[in-house]
């Protein structure tokens, strides 16, 4: 369509040009109407360039990397059990140490799976495309109140505890610990692998998070029977 205007264009300037006997004319017609051509053809060419890249993008988020998904998950899963299985004896060394670093580290290793596997993955991911994964979410504040209602509420409430501590104290230590753990381990189910299926559609997407997390889980049971495995 544009080309053919731009035929069209051409030939009535061609035709207008051969009726006009003033040179100096002819040339001002033609340079003024060849920029314009140039100016013209300049914004279909950058409008097209858009267009296509924005198609580039979608074809480019619909690509599910299986072989992330699956580093992703190796990594969160044996650095995670590591800790949680406590193969280097560290849990009887560290609990000699103060009350809120043996509970900090402990959350801190426990977690650390997720947050090391996440950030790899995410890396690998911001290779391919760009990626939307936020802290706070679609809403900073709302973020906030979600996060320093129960800090409030258990700091007030208190939590018994045996190692003699203060209980809205240690209340006060839970809740952080208990948010920093949230923190690295939705870093990988929301954070990266929302990202990574965000082509598929919702209900695919959350019952492969779901699973993914049922699984990973699993590991957390070490004294459960099959049947509570199976349930939980």
């Amino acid at each position: 369509m544009f080309c053919a205007r731009l035929t069209d264009f051409c030939s009535k300037l061609s035709e207008f040009l051969k009726k006009s006997k003033c040179l100096k004319f002819k040339l001002q017609i033609y340079f003024v109407s060849l920029f314009f051509i140039v100016r013209v053809s300049w914004k279909r060419y950058l409008t097209y360039k858009i267009v296509c890249d924005k198609m580039k993008d979608k074809v480019k988020h619909k690509k599910i990397s299986w072989k992330r998904i699956l580093l992703f998950f190796i990594i969160a899963t044996i650095i995670s059990s590591i800790f949680r299985f406590d193969v280097f004896d560290l849990k009887s060394q560290v609990k000699e140490l103060p009350t809120w670093i043996f509970v900090s580290t402990t959350v801190f290793l426990e977690g650390s799976g997720v947050l090391l596997g996440a950030f790899i993955a995410i890396t690998l991911l911001k290779k391919k495309r760009k990626t939307e994964i936020t802290l706070f979410g679609t809403s900073k504040s709302k973020s906030l109140i979600m996060a320093i209602i129960p800090l409030i509420i258990l700091s007030l409430m208190g939590v018994k505890n045996e190692f003699q501590m203060n209980v809205h104290l240690y209340g006060f230590m839970v809740i952080i610990g208990t948010f920093l753990y949230c923190i690295f381990e939705e870093y990988g189910w929301r954070g990266y692998l929302q990202e990574e299926l965000k082509s598929l559609k919702p209900w695919k997407k959350y019952i492969l998070i779901g699973f993914i997390w049922y699984v990973w889980h699993l590991s957390f049971l070490t004294q459960a029977t099959l049947g509570d495995n199976l349930f939980f």
